[in-house]
């Protein structure tokens, strides 16, 4: 058995999403992008020093070494990636078993001035819109088919859903339960047939039945959910 350590310095907010877990120091970037005398502060180098470590671990958790772009206006946005990009050089050089991944990603530094419109806006994802609209407790729980359900990694369809439009979400649920429903019911086994089955067979229909009773309940669970996001609207 083999461990392997590795420097995480953020918070996975889902498979394809993360955040640094500063939100009471970031506003003081504004605030220096406004002042240019505070790029010379004790402060604003001990921020770029936290900020530039979490985005560190980051890259080198998958192994990016990546082109990094910034926002061309804002002095805050060009001293990160300037530190970054020199942090990351150092870091590669000196870790010669480590080889940065290609192609290059991309990494992209703004701040919200870029876009001011879309924090006011409706977002139609399905993890978003849930979460707007309907009322979602610790744990992702939340009512939908008049139960209780969990809206987390446990739930498959969840998982595979969430970072899509609700729109996708209601066609692609719908015509997957669709098509379970088709299958069971070509597959169903008359009396004759199963006479007709060893105990090898039989068992494997009996082992199938449990499963797609819970896979039908999960999708019916998610097109209520969604169904009742499109009449809250």
């Amino acid at each position: 058995m083999s461990f392997f350590e590795i420097n995480i310095d953020f918070y996975m907010f889902n498979d394809n999403v993360f955040h640094i877990g500063m939100n009471n120091q970031l506003p003081m970037f504004k605030i220096m992008d406004d002042e240019p005398e505070f790029l010379n502060s004790n402060l604003f180098n001990l921020l770029r020093e936290q900020v530039t470590h979490k985005l560190l671990t980051v890259c080198t958790v998958y192994d990016e070494f990546p082109n990094i772009q910034y926002l061309g206006r804002s002095k805050i946005c060009k001293e990160l990636a300037e530190k970054l990009h020199s942090t990351l050089k150092e870091f590669y050089k000196r870790s010669k078993k480590l080889k940065p991944r290609e192609p290059q990603a991309t990494l992209l530094l703004v701040d919200r001035s870029f876009d001011i419109i879309s924090p006011v806006i409706q977002d139609y994802y399905y993890q978003n819109i849930v979460y707007d609209v309907r009322d979602v407790g610790e744990g992702g729980k939340t009512k939908a088919d008049n139960r209780t359900v969990y809206l987390n990694d446990q739930d498959e369809l969840w998982v595979r859903f969430r970072n899509r439009h609700l729109a996708y979400v209601m066609n692609k649920v719908n015509s997957e339960a669709s098509a379970v429903i088709k299958d069971q019911k070509s597959s169903k086994v008359n009396g004759d047939k199963m006479n007709d089955m060893n105990l090898q067979d039989m068992a494997e229909l009996l082992r199938d039945m449990p499963k797609v009773e819970e896979l039908m309940k999960n999708y019916q669970i998610h097109l209520d959910l969604a169904y009742k996001i499109v009449q809250d609207f």
